[in-house]
């Protein structure tokens, strides 16, 4: 014989019953569902134990999409630390550990920022000369390249879900990137590999939910290019289905190039950059600024130039240059390094030497707009190896 609670279960409709005095109210599957998409990543995980219908719902295509929506209005700053050999010695005991932040005024107006915390242990390397090389973050979903000196590593990780997939790779000159098609609702990676004799082959795989497993990555498409260009690191951004890096010119050991893939139709382009005075070194950032491509660039004395793609096809650039005069006055000994840009354009500030203290650049008003306390600073912080303005909690798996 079924228990009572065998027998609930079994007519279990979703919804969320109030039982009061002599009178039982339920609330309705569609409003349960709201109620649902609103809650934090960590509480919808739990509440997956709830009932098999509430496990049904939360890993069901409609609301993590549903769930996402809601993420894009409300981004978060992203920290990614561990990894690396240059401050530690070797330990396994140290993978890569994440942070984020809310980023919007609704949330964060008393200007102090807490940190939540996302351990990634199954993000380790067993070797004492390896370091994360580069990241770039695609709607909360990661691309890390992890290096050493006979091995490269690359992972897909989300810090929301906590999964982490290996991507086989076999290459030591190669470098892959992460986009997103929006109109597919596809993740795709781009993969670069250089031969020994200078020759480049470009190709691309399609990240297909719930079905990735270690031998989906053997099925790589080939990208027709004649496009020729020599890749060190850079920043990697994804604007409007379009990945963008910078690159050396093959031609030229000074001039350099912004390669963009479009992810729908997987084809390369080479945009030229803009002719002012912007270097292709640690200090340029490429950003989204307000929907755009831009380049950032910061010099020691805290003057400034940003170059933005106004036009893709003319390959027209729009640049204001200016100094950050807040910073010449806070600090002459300051440095800072860019995170990135809210939906506001304002340009998020950090300096390494004080990464509990995030400033919030207006270039339109030439201020500081607002200038945050980071809580929660450990240790392994202070060692940041990437930072994002555009994070999200995703709780899409793959």
């Amino acid at each position: 014989m079924k228990t009572q609670q065998q027998r609930d279960e079994d007519n279990d409709d979703g919804a969320i019953t109030t039982v009061g005095n002599s009178n039982t109210e339920s609330i309705p599957l569609d409003l349960t569902i709201e109620i649902l998409k609103r809650l934090p990543a960590e509480s919808i995980f739990r509440f997956r134990c709830v009932s098999k219908q509430w496990c049904s719902i939360t890993c069901s295509r409609f609301f993590i999409d549903s769930f996402m929506s809601l993420s894009l209005s409300r981004p978060r700053l992203l920290f990614c630390c561990g990894i690396t050999h240059w401050y530690n010695t070797y330990s396994n005991e140290n993978p890569l550990i994440c942070y984020s932040t809310p980023l919007t005024l609704q949330e964060s107006n008393n200007l102090s920022l807490v940190l939540s915390k996302h351990d990634m242990p199954d993000l380790r390397i067993n070797s004492p000369d390896q370091l994360m090389e580069s990241c770039n973050s695609v709607r909360g979903i990661l691309c890390i390249s992890v290096v050493g000196q006979q091995s490269r590593h690359f992972f897909i990780c989300n810090p929301t879900t906590r999964q982490v997939l290996r991507i086989p790779n076999e290459y030591q000159r190669c470098y892959m990137f992460l986009g997103y098609d929006s109109r597919k609702d596809q993740y795709k990676i781009l993969r670069r590999v250089a031969s020994h004799d200078e020759s480049v082959e470009h190709s691309v795989c399609t990240l297909e939910r719930g079905q990735i497993q270690s031998s989906s990555f053997s099925s790589w498409r080939h990208v027709v290019s004649n496009i020729l260009y020599r890749y060190e690191y850079s920043d990697v951004v994804c604007i409007n289905g379009v990945v963008y890096y910078a690159a050396w010119k093959k031609t030229s050991s000074t001039s350099f190039v912004i390669v963009s893939f479009d992810v729908e139709f997987e084809r390369l382009l080479l945009i030229e950059a803009p002719k002012e005075e912007v270097k292709l070194d640690y200090r340029l950032k490429l950003i989204n600024y307000k929907g755009k491509l831009a380049l950032f660039y910061v010099h020691n004395d805290y003057s400034y130039i940003l170059c933005v793609l106004d036009d893709i096809k003319k390959q027209i650039w729009l640049t204001k240059t200016g100094v950050l005069s807040s910073f010449c006055d806070l600090s002459r000994n300051l440095i800072v390094e860019t995170c990135g840009t809210t939906d506001a354009g304002e340009i998020c500030v950090v300096s390494p030497s004080n990464a509990s203290e995030l400033f919030f650049y207006d270039l339109e008003k030439n201020s500081v707009r607002r200038r945050v306390t980071v809580e929660g600073i450990t240790e392994e912080f202070r060692r940041c190896l990437f930072r994002s303005c555009d994070h999200v909690d995703n709780i899409v798996s793959f």
